[in-house]
């Protein structure tokens, strides 16, 4: 704020002989106390920093969501994962109808447990719950129909493969998936680490549209 000093004075009537009064100076604005400076380091007396957020790789979300507000955004992301690049690294070729189908349904429930994964980590008081209401809740995982009923069953499975090691290593989630999809033994160390890091690539993807 910028302080003005306005000076008023008045002519003073007095003889051709006396020269005219100067005008009285202002007194200098009164000094503003200073601005509290932001507490940096606490010293010995001083309140403690405030603590820093945590980083992305461990992020806790302080902000409280509602089971709809996070399996919706969950179910927008499943829907547009198709798996064609990692169906065509695997070698499945489009006319392997049988194979092709299994293999997308197992890429699919692995989604699912990487996304219960990825709310532990974000959510640990609500990760059950909202795990629960996502399985519970869409229809391509009611246990009424085979297919579905497959489904559910494949992503109880890989949530217990997770368990163990949980983001810290997929390599055992690979090797399963090689076994399962009946991959080329000959190069199976080779599939092994491309499947690790496909399900590395899609726990980012998924951790990181959790909200």
């Amino acid at each position: 704020m910028t302080y003005m000093n306005i000076v008023f004075s008045s002519q003073a009537h007095t003889s051709k002989s006396d020269p005219p009064e100067s005008p009285a100076a202002s007194p200098p604005p009164a000094a503003s106390p200073p601005l509290a400076a932001p507490l940096e380091n606490a010293g010995p007396a001083g309140e403690a920093p405030p603590e820093e957020a945590p980083s992305r790789a461990g992020r806790v979300t302080v902000a409280r969501y509602s089971a709809e507000e996070v399996t919706q955004r969950f179910k927008a992301l499943f829907i547009s994962l198709d798996f064609k690049s990692e169906l065509d690294e695997f070698g499945i070729r489009s006319l392997q109808f049988g194979l092709r189908k299994k293999a997308l349904r197992e890429l699919r429930a692995l989604s699912i447990a990487l996304w219960g994964l990825a709310l532990q980590k974000s959510f640990p008081e609500d990760a059950r719950a909202f795990f629960e209401a996502f399985i519970e809740g869409s229809p391509f995982l009611s246990p009424d129909t085979k297919e579905s009923a497959l489904l559910r069953s494949r992503v109880s499975i890989y949530v217990d493969l997770l368990k163990p090691k949980k983001d810290a290593d997929f390599l055992p989630v690979a090797a399963y998936l090689t076994e399962v999809l009946a991959l080329k033994a000959d190069d199976a160390p080779r599939l092994r680490l491309k499947l690790s890091l496909t399900a590395r690539n899609l726990y980012n993807s998924i951790f990181n549209r959790l909200v």
